[in-house]
């Protein structure tokens, strides 16, 4: 969160300066990643056999407690993902009408910094989150989710510009919000309910749902 929230601030600029740099900034990293990515070792010295455990400590068998937790992760983080590629083209489309290219990109990429910043906070403040509202967390990111996504559909019916950014940025703001507690959230449920021997199983299916 951090990263991209300092890849936020930088990329408006760097765009203004050459529209070409943030696309080559994007494949050196791409680039740099790949071959770092032959240096990472796996340090795992565990190889036992683990019994598979049938059912989970309150009688639901593990593999329909798997497949439900798992459907709905995949459902909330793509739902996510598809608001926030959709407001952005919206919030683009609306203001090219009226504004230049660079006035543009200003606007979208603070409304990207600012969301960052949410998401910087959302990671610090899930632990006192979930500590107070233990398993309610997810009835409240539900509900927040659901405020996010009105906004911006409320956003689209509106035709003044600057109030439309300011409902469909704060709505945008909002979704990248939940974006990393419902990935934490799922990961507390796991380790709460089903066996230890199932983590890794059923992170590796988290990875795999989005």
């Amino acid at each position: 969160a951090s990263v991209t929230l300092v890849i936020a601030l930088v990329a408006t600029y760097v765009f203004n300066l050459n529209r070409y740099l943030p696309m080559l900034c994007c494949i050196g990293t791409t680039l740099a990643g790949f071959v770092l990515s032959f240096f990472v070792g796996d340090y795992t010295n565990d190889n036992r056999a683990y019994i598979v455990k049938k059912k989970l400590k309150t009688g639901v068998p593990i593999e329909l407690f798997g497949l439900l937790a798992v459907a709905a992760y995949g459902l909330a983080y793509t739902a996510i993902a598809n608001g926030l590629q959709d407001a952005k083209l919206f919030i683009q489309q609306d203001m090219l009408k009226t504004v230049s290219v660079d006035v543009t990109v200003t606007i979208v990429g603070t409304i990207y910094f600012l969301s960052r910043c949410a998401r910087l906070f959302s990671n610090m403040a899930f632990v006192h989150l979930y500590s107070r509202l233990r398993l309610k967390t997810g009835i409240f990111l539900i509900c927040f989710e659901t405020i996010a996504f009105g906004s911006m559909l409320l956003g689209i019916f509106i035709t003044f510009l600057p109030i439309k950014i300011l409902v469909m940025g704060a709505g945008y703001v909002m979704m990248v919000f939940c974006f990393d507690p419902i990935w934490h959230f799922t990961q507390q449920i796991f380790v709460i309910y089903a066996p230890k021997e199932q983590h890794q199983t059923l992170f590796s299916l988290m990875g795999m749902a989005y």
